[in-house]
């Protein structure tokens, strides 16, 4: 997500799409090395 909150304090808030993410993460093949249990 890119955003700008302006100049002050502020927030930037976006919606998120749980499936879109997934379906980004299995195409990129660095992730697919991770071993979550080792962490």
């Amino acid at each position: 997500v890119l955003a700008d909150a302006g100049v002050g304090p502020g927030a930037a808030v976006a919606p998120v799409d749980p499936g879109h993410i997934q379906r980004v993460r299995a195409q990129m093949p660095s992730l697919r090395h991770r071993h979550p249990a080792l962490f």
